[in-house]
């Protein structure tokens, strides 16, 4: 193998490993963006004999669901709902969930479907992640 091919063949490497590295950040910061789990940076990555120590966790049993809590709704009333959010938030964007709660006096889960819908279908826009979000109307 000639200089030249060895230079071409430690390129390629470089290249396919930084590719690699490339997205595996994207995925980190797209699962990051969406709530699906932190962002790992290079600060809060687990180095050294201690984090490979650690046995993973068993899983726990599935509880049993409770009677009760469950909130179910026509399609009238999430609209309802629905158009609240909407009107609330046109006058004043960029509310938290809790904020939401408090002006509409409405309760988590009164609210929580409704805006996961409305999130879903691209009617409203988001900024921040988890208990962090805002929502503001597109």
């Amino acid at each position: 193998m000639t200089t030249q091919q060895k230079l071409q063949a430690l390129i390629e490497k470089f290249v396919a490993e930084a590719q690699s590295l490339m997205a595996d950040s994207a995925r980190e910061q797209l699962l990051a963006a969406i709530g699906a789990g932190p962002a790992l940076t290079a600060s809060s990555k687990k180095r050294g004999p201690k984090a490979a120590a650690k046995p993973a966790k068993a899983a726990k049993p599935a509880k049993a669901a409770k009677g009760g809590k469950r909130i179910r709704r026509s399609p009238e009333q999430l609209a309802e709902v629905e158009a609240k959010i909407v009107k609330l938030l046109t006058n004043s964007p960029k509310l938290t969930s809790e904020e939401i709660q408090e002006k509409l006096k409405m309760s988590k889960p009164e609210i929580q479907l409704p805006l996961t819908m409305m999130r879903e279908a691209g009617k409203l826009k988001t900024v921040g992640v988890r208990r962090g979000m805002r929502y503001s109307v597109k």
